[in-house]
C-alpha cells in the first residue's frame, strides 16, 4: 500500500510539474534593454476566419497578409494589402477546389507574388502553385498532381525565370512521406522533380527556403517518424544544387529529441540563420552556404505549437517571431537578438484573460520598424473567431543608429497626420543621435508662430502634437532643428 502510495505521489508530482511548466517563462538571460515602444496596431477584424500564414513586404510600399478564409464554402485563399499604417488597399481572393490552404507567399523580383498550398482534387490533397501581379489579379494557378496526396509547403525564386517549391507527399503505403521539389518556371511549366527519402517510417517536412547563385538553395525542414515507430524530430538542412540533387545533408536533434527548422535567413554574404524550435526552446544557428556552423544560440521558454519566423534587422541582428503560453492565455511573442546570436530584448502582444494571440510571422520595414503578425482569436465562451492582428514596432537604438548612417542625418521628421488639419495636427520625430533639439511652427514667411519643443532628446522615436486653434487658415511649416541637421514638413491648417 505504502509503496501504491508513493508511486501515485510521483506520478502526481510529474503532473505538477508538467503544469507548472505550462505556465512559466524561463529565459536565457535577461534584456540588454527595453523593448521600442509601439508605432501603430490594427486587428482586420472584418474577417470572421481569415487564418493568416506569412506577411511579406510589397516591393513599392506596404505589405501582404495571406492566408485562409475559413468562413467561405469552400474555403478560399485570401491575400490583402496594407499600407504603412495598416489600412487596407485591396483584396484578392481564389478558390480551386473543394478545400484550400496558403502555406507560403513570395515576392518576386518584379514585384508580383507566387503562393504555393494545398487542394483537394479527385479524392486527394494536391499542391498548387498561383502567381499573382502585384494588384492580387491571379495570372495563372496550375495543381502538381501527384499519384499521392501531396501539400506545397514553400517556394523561393531562384533566378528570373526559375523558382522551386518543395512539398510533402503521402505515399498510399507505409512507407515514410517524402519530400519532393518541382522546379517551374515563370509560366508555370514544370521543368523538373526531385524526391528526398530518409528511409521507412520517416516523414520529412521542408518548411523554409534560401536561394544561393547558381540557382543552388539551402532548404530546412524536420524529420520524424511516422505510422508505428517512433524517432526523434530531427530538424534537417540541406544544400541542393541547380538540378535539386543533395549536396550535402545535415541532422540537428537537442537534448529534449524534438528540434524543428522552419526558417531560413541569410545574415550577411556568406552566413545564414536558421532558426527552429524544441521542447521549451528556440534555437538560431549561423552556418556558412558549405553548413559550417559559426554560432549557436537558444532561447528558454514554452514555445505554443507555431512555427518559429525570423527577419533581419538593418544593423544585422534579427527579429523572431514565436507564441507563449501562460497562465493568463497565449500571447503573440517578438524578440530581438544581435548579429551573434545575443538576446537584446522581447515584447508580449496580447490581452489578459480575453482573447488569444498566436505569433505567425515577422518582416521589417524599410524604415526599420519590426511588423509583428499574429492570429487573434476570441474568447472561448464567444463565437469562435478570429483574424489576423498586425503590431508595428519602433527600430531600437541600435537599428536607429545604422539608420542614421545610412541616410547620413541625424533626424528624420515624419509628414503632419492629418493633412489637411483642423486645429489639431500630430507627427513623429526620429532621433538618431542624442542631444538638444527644437521643433517650431513656422508661417510661410519662416516666422515661428508657436514651439513645440526644446531640449535634450535620446535616440528613438519621439511623438509630437500641435494645436492652431486661433490662427488663420493656410499653409504651416514644421521645423525641426538640432547642431547639423534641419528637416521641414509642410501642414495644411483649414476651417
Amino acid at each position: 500500500m505504502i509503496d501504491r502510495i508513493k508511486q501515485n505521489l510521483k506520478y502526481c508530482g510529474l503532473i505538477i510539474v508538467g503544469v507548472i511548466s505550462l505556465f512559466l517563462i524561463a529565459p536565457e538571460s535577461t534584456a540588454q534593454e527595453a523593448a521600442p515602444p509601439i508605432v501603430w496596431t490594427r486587428s482586420l477584424v472584418n474577417y470572421a476566419r481569415f487564418s493568416p500564414e506569412v506577411i511579406v513586404r510589397s516591393k513599392d510600399s506596404g505589405y501582404v497578409i495571406a492566408g485562409n478564409d475559413l468562413d467561405t464554402e469552400p474555403t478560399s485563399l485570401i491575400l490583402t494589402k496594407i499600407d504603412e499604417r495598416g489600412n487596407i488597399l485591396w483584396e484578392s481572393r481564389h478558390t480551386f477546389g473543394y478545400t484550400n490552404s496558403l502555406s507560403d507567399l513570395i515576392v518576386t523580383l518584379d514585384g508580383h507574388y507566387v503562393a504555393t498550398g494545398y487542394t483537394y482534387v479527385s479524392g486527394e490533397y494536391q499542391s498548387f502553385i498561383s502567381y499573382l501581379d502585384q494588384d492580387g489579379n491571379l495570372l495563372w494557378s496550375k495543381v502538381v498532381e501527384s499519384p499521392n496526396s501531396g501539400r506545397g509547403l514553400t517556394l523561393c525564386q531562384l533566378s528570373s525565370d526559375l523558382f522551386v517549391m518543395f512539398r510533402r507527399e503521402i505515399p498510399s503505403s507505409f512507407d515514410g512521406p517524402d519530400g519532393i521539389s518541382t522546379y517551374f518556371d515563370r509560366n508555370g511549366e514544370i521543368l523538373r522533380q526531385k524526391r528526398y527519402h530518409f528511409g521507412s517510417y520517416l516523414d520529412l517536412e521542408l518548411k523554409a527556403v534560401q536561394p544561393l547563385e547558381n540557382n543552388q538553395c539551402i532548404v530546412v525542414g524536420e524529420m520524424r517518424g511516422w505510422g508505428f515507430h517512433t524517432h526523434p524530430v530531427t530538424g534537417v538542412i540541406m544544400r541542393l544544387d541547380e538540378q535539386g540533387d543533395t549536396l550535402w545533408t545535415q541532422q540537428h536533434v537537442d537534448t529534449s529529441s524534438v528540434m524543428r527548422f522552419t526558417s531560413i535567413e541569410q545574415l550577411n554574404d556568406s552566413s545564414f540563420l536558421v532558426s527552429g524550435y524544441g521542447h521549451g526552446e528556440m534555437l538560431f544557428m549561423c552556418i556558412t552556404a558549405d553548413g559550417e556552423k559559426l554560432w549557436e544560440s537558444t532561447f528558454l521558454f514554452l514555445i505554443y505549437a507555431t512555427d518559429v519566423s525570423a527577419a533581419i534587422t538593418l544593423s544585422g541582428g534579427f527579429v523572431a517571431s514565436a507564441s507563449q503560453n501562460t497562465i493568463f492565455g497565449t500571447y503573440a511573442k517578438i524578440l530581438r537578438f544581435d548579429a551573434q546570436g545575443t538576446y537584446i530584448w522581447d515584447n508580449l502582444v496580447g490581452k489578459s484573460n480575453e482573447e488569444d494571440f498566436l505569433g505567425i510571422d515577422v518582416c521589417v520595414a524599410d524604415d526599420g520598424s519590426y511588423i509583428l503578425l499574429s492570429s487573434r482569436s476570441t474568447p472561448y465562451d464567444s463565437p469562435f473567431e478570429f483574424c489576423p492582428h498586425i503590431t508595428a514596432f519602433a527600430p531600437d537604438s541600435t537599428d536607429l543608429r545604422e539608420i542614421g548612417k545610412l541616410i547620413s542625418s541625424t533626424i528624420m521628421l515624419h509628414p503632419v497626420y492629418p493633412n489637411p488639419f483642423n486645429s489639431v495636427a500630430q507627427f513623429r520625430l526620429n532621433a538618431y543621435q542624442s542631444g538638444q533639439i527644437e521643433v517650431d511652427i513656422l508661417n510661410i514667411l519662416g516666422q515661428r508662430v508657436k514651439s513645440v519643443y526644446g531640449g535634450y532628446l535620446d535616440i528613438g522615436y519621439h511623438d509630437f502634437s500641435f494645436d492652431l486653434q486661433g490662427f488663420a487658415s493656410g499653409i504651416y511649416l514644421v521645423r525641426a532643428l538640432n547642431q547639423s541637421d534641419i528637416q521641414i514638413q509642410i501642414a495644411i491648417l483649414i476651417k
